[in-house]
């Protein structure tokens, strides 16, 4: 992998192909907790930490076991599992060896783990054909442009509640609104081509 595709793997993580606003993925819990700047950074760092990890795992069990066993059919069913047990093993982790820690992200990991972020990236990452360190770079990047993406939308959500707009825009629908032009916004870096 050369250089050149670890820089577009790169930026595609981060902006042109983000997790939320490209791919509408994790949305719930997303604007569920874009509310506040200091809640939705907590939760874009507790997310976007796990998501090199789902990733790295995708591509190592796809390769040696999904691949070889001609399993790739039940591909979507199998990293459910993989990304629900794996969640219980991190969780399980961090309370026994790091208690600080896991009450500073402050998450429901059961909420977490069903979260469409993570089995997106996973599928993303696998039909993308990335090498181990394409899958680690899309996975860290990935996770950056989920945190941009909770940080900025919460940005402009708190502004949002002191902007005049109509009495039926208030509340979801210019939410939605919101979410729809910054989505177009992030959509425009897709263009960018590393000569």
């Amino acid at each position: 992998m050369t250089l050149l595709n670890l820089l577009t793997i790169s930026v595609g993580g981060v902006l042109a192909q983000n997790l939320v606003f490209t791919h509408l993925l994790g949305t719930p819990a997303f604007l569920r907790d874009t509310k506040d700047i200091k809640v939705a950074l907590k939760h874009g760092i507790a997310v976007g930490c796990f998501i090199p990890f789902f990733s790295i795992l995708a591509y190592i069990f796809d390769r040696l076991v999904f691949t070889p066993l001609s399993l790739g059919y039940m591909r979507t069913f199998l990293f459910a599992i993989l990304l629900c047990g794996g969640m219980k093993i991190c969780e399980a982790m961090l309370k026994t060896r790091f208690p600080a820690l896991y009450e500073r992200f402050g998450i429901s990991f059961d909420e977490v783990c069903f979260s469409s972020v993570f089995l997106g990236a996973m599928l993303i990452c696998v039909s993308s054909g990335y090498s181990f360190f394409g899958a680690f770079f899309f996975g860290v990047f990935s996770g950056a442009g989920y945190i941009l993406a909770s940080v900025v939308f919460a940005a402009v959500r708190e502004n949002l509640e002191y902007t005049a707009c109509p009495k039926w825009l208030e509340g979801t629908p210019v939410l939605f609104i919101t979410l729809g032009l910054i989505a177009l916004a992030f959509m425009g870096f897709s263009g960018i081509k590393f000569i």
